[in-house]
């Protein structure tokens, strides 16, 4: 297959101009994907993630080779520039993880209050009734705590 290059057809629905035909610079020996089909001689499509080319940025290139009496005679192809769409979904998925993280530490604090107030809470004031039973040995003051306990928690 005789390299002259690749015609681009760009296009961008937010400006008015394209490069129609331009015709680009193409290193077969920098796209090892493209020469390994090219030498099988395979015309099954495959794809190909570049840096910089057609152009600056990152680009996922879709190829269909055109198999003409058993040769590769052409390879057309579609490319994606993809830097744009890459930040914008790694700033939502930032923002995502952000919200997420937000609402794990909203969830720990709401947990660790209701774990003090009906387990901790209750556990410390009988521990200190306990305490005061042991110095004056008075059980109806102990059941009247304990009581007050059981209807706060």
């Amino acid at each position: 297959m005789h390299n002259e290059g690749a015609p681009l057809y760009q296009y961008n629905k937010e400006a008015d101009t394209s490069l129609n035909g331009v015709i680009s610079s193409f290193d077969i020996e920098e796209h090892r994907v493209v020469r390994e089909k090219v030498e099988e001689a395979s015309d099954e499509i495959f794809f190909e993630r570049s840096e910089d080319f057609p152009g600056d940025g990152n680009y996922y290139i879709c190829y269909k080779p055109i198999i003409i009496n058993g040769e590769t005679r052409a390879v057309p192809s579609i490319a994606f520039k993809w830097s744009e769409f890459r930040s914008s979904v790694l700033s939502e998925l930032t923002k995502v993880f952000i919200i997420i993280i937000d609402g794990l530490i909203i969830m720990l604090v709401l947990l660790h209050y209701f774990l003090y107030r009906k387990a901790i809470q209750p556990i410390r004031k009988i521990q200190s009734v306990v305490r005061e039973y042991t110095d004056d040995k008075d059980s109806s003051k102990v059941i009247s705590k304990m009581s007050e306990i059981r209807q706060t928690s």
